[in-house]
């Protein structure tokens, strides 16, 4: 996010996109200039860029001078993400992934690591974890409606943990970064 086109409604369009056609696992990132572009040399002749393109899509970092302006874009995107990987949005686009997926042959041997992984997110997720009301939501769905997805909803539900802590440690306390913080980036198009 971040395009001159982009108004404050593209966040919410965004997360209904998202949401609606069951993207598990979105990586949204804040729009960058890399360095050797057309976009590039289009914000540098328009000052434009605030420092280098972090290239990172999880620091809260962009080094593009947002028409939007820099906090309205800040604050959408981390609308965007503390969103989608909610334990309840996450679990309904998991959802939404195993009704439509339609897998090959199964293998019928279960490991000795697949185990541990199941035990493990039981206890992590199904028993210590906040959220845990929602895990057995999608374990005790799949086993009602897809028995044989079962592996893949306990992979998807350890992914989701990954994106919420991720989300939770980086995206939502970050602090705007110290070049951008300091440069143009702070104004608005319309100010400049």
């Amino acid at each position: 996010v971040g395009f001159d086109h982009d108004t404050p409604a593209v966040f919410r369009r965004q997360i209904n996109f998202i949401q609606a056609s069951g993207i598990v696992t979105a990586m949204v990132g804040l729009l960058q200039a890399v360095p050797g572009t057309e976009l590039y040399a289009r914000l540098e002749a328009e000052g434009r860029l605030s420092g280098k393109s972090a290239g990172n899509n999880v620091d809260v970092a962009t080094n593009v001078v947002p028409k939007m302006g820099l906090n309205p874009l800040l604050q959408g995107y981390r609308e965007i993400m503390a969103t989608i990987y909610a334990p309840g949005p996450f679990t309904a686009r998991v959802k939404t992934l195993l009704q439509q997926y339609k897998p090959g042959p199964v293998r019928a041997l279960v490991t000795w690591r697949e185990i541990r992984a199941l035990l493990l997110s039981i206890w992590r997720l199904g028993i210590r974890r906040w959220s845990r009301r929602t895990y057995w939501d999608l374990v005790f769905w799949t086993l009602l409606h897809r028995p044989r997805l079962l592996p893949l909803a306990v992979t998807m539900s350890i992914y989701g943990y990954h994106f919420q802590t991720i989300t939770e440690r980086t995206i939502l306390p970050a602090r705007v970064p110290a070049p951008i913080a300091a440069g143009a980036a702070s104004r608005t198009l319309a100010e400049t």
